[in-house]
């Protein structure tokens, strides 16, 4: 026995309400269902005000109180409700319910058989609209019992009459178990398909937005979540300040461009920490959903990409020891300079740095006392720079600095500065160490034409020459 209810009960459960949709048509149908039967029950009430005997007429009273309460169940927060369990399968009581109260009504109106007929049929076929067909069956087995009953009488109908409006009533309920089949099937696919796609957007490696022209955020696929930790509202909320421009300019091109093809943009994004991190973003316009906005975009976290990518342009650019710009990079700042120069800005001035007795201090310390030295020696040189100015090592124990808006006379005292600070004693292989600067510079003047980066620095690198057997600066 204990099986067999265990059965029945797993009959009669309904699936659970999974997602919004569901949960938003349940309490629709719902709705449409409670007006169906306060319709008809105000119908009564008419019913009874209308033709009843005076001494019954008094029912119209409590019949719109079931109307008014009918009512006010419609406005319940069935959205929510639904998800209960239980909730739904209980609900079918309602719609039960109703047969009975309506036979007993038909059965005292002098028209009840007129009126039973497309009450039952309202009921049903509200009913079919959100349960499976095994509990339309039910309930239009119900509708049927109660027409029967509703023949038994002192002036039955014709045999034939009686017949036709039962095989009428259970043809209406076997199409309406037929729509229920169809619907629930229609689901099942709906939701297998809803299912693959959030199973194939939740494990993407990519996150799915859909925004609008002006960056409201109409829609997030799952992975959003995981990439950023939270689901972003507007794109410019979403993008690092100092991408803010790029990122809307990118937007509109993309929703603007005439063969809408994608396009691409990295934009660093914000994170519900706080912190930042970078993504490529594939963005496609379009116009088939409005609902999904005007741009669809696919976010790809490059973070690690882009940190290899500028770890590999500082080795590229950098001193390994002592973090200063290398040889190529400053290449590229004194072709950068004299352009600028030759477009009539600032001059500039270049002074090239030798250290005096570095050799010395390397051969009986050892190379890691010579290495101390160079950075030290950096060190000392980068509390000479303003933001702008270019310091680097060349090589070996050579520096070069490149100082915009400096004439010949800054330069000079700046080489003075420089060569007075070699004189004072560094650490290095724990002992403290004297080692000398001897200081070239060159100069160029603004709207010069004809000076190039090599030859400034041959300019400097004879200053320094001269300088290193005078032992004073060089200019």
């Amino acid at each position: 026995m204990s099986a067999l209810s265990r059965r029945l009960s797993a009959a009669a459960r309904l699936r659970p309400v999974e997602d919004d949709h569901d949960a938003e048509y349940w309490s629709r149908q719902i709705q449409v269902g409670g007006w169906v039967a306060v319709g008809i029950t105000l119908f009564g009430c008419l019913r009874i005000a209308a033709d009843w005997e005076p001494m019954l007429k008094w029912w119209a009273w409590p019949c719109f109180a079931a109307a008014l309460l009918q009512a006010a169940i419609t406005r319940l927060p069935w959205a929510r409700l639904v998800r209960r369990p239980g909730v739904r399968e209980a609900l079918i009581l309602w719609w039960i319910l109703e047969i009975p109260v309506l036979l007993a009504f038909s059965r005292v109106d002098a028209r009840g058989e007129a009126l039973y007929l497309p009450g039952a049929l309202l009921i049903i076929k509200t009913a079919a609209a959100l349960y499976p067909p095994r509990w339309v069956i039910a309930l239009g087995a119900v509708g049927l019992t109660g027409y029967a009953a509703l023949q038994v009488g002192p002036n039955p109908p014709g045999l034939s009459f009686t017949i036709g409006m039962t095989l009428l009533l259970a043809a209406v309920v076997a199409f309406s178990a037929r729509t229920a089949a169809n619907r629930w099937h229609q689901d099942d696919l709906r939701r297998t398909a809803e299912r693959r796609t959030d199973i194939l957007l939740r494990n993407a490696s990519d996150a799915i937005l859909g925004v609008e022209a002006d960056g409201t955020v109409r829609y997030t696929g799952p992975s959003v979540r995981g990439l950023l930790g939270y689901e972003p509202d507007r794109l410019d909320r979403l993008v690092h300040p100092d991408h803010v421009r790029l990122a809307g300019d990118w937007l509109r091109a993309l929703i603007q461009a005439p063969d809408q093809a994608p396009s691409r943009c990295e934009m660093m994004l914000r994170r519900d920490d706080g912190s930042y991190l970078y993504v490529e973003a594939i963005g496609a316009a379009q116009s088939e959903d409005p609902e999904l906005g005007a741009a669809v975009l696919s976010l790809r976290d490059v973070s690690a990409n882009r940190e290899l990518q500028d770890e590999l342009t500082r080795r590229a650019f950098t001193d390994p020891l002592t973090g200063l710009a290398n040889r190529a990079h400053f290449d590229e700042r004194l072709t950068r300079t004299l352009d600028r120069v030759r477009e009539g800005e600032a001059g500039a001035a270049l002074l090239l740095i030798d250290l005096d007795g570095f050799k010395e201090i390397n051969d009986s310390l050892g190379h890691a006392a010579g290495d101390e030295v160079l950075v030290a020696t950096a060190r000392r040189l980068e509390r000479r720079l303003r933001p702008g100015d270019t310091l680097a090592r060349l090589g070996g124990d050579e520096f070069v600095m490149l100082i915009e808006g400096l004439d010949d006379r800054g330069a000079a005292a700046l080489a003075g500065a420089l060569t007075e600070a070699g004189n004072e004693p560094l650490e290095a292989g724990g002992q403290r160490v004297r080692c000398g600067m001897s200081v070239g510079t060159a100069t160029v003047r603004s709207g010069d034409r004809r000076t190039t980066g090599g030859g400034l620095m041959r300019d400097a690198d004879m200053a320094m020459y001269r300088a290193k057997r005078h032992n004073r600066a060089g200019v």
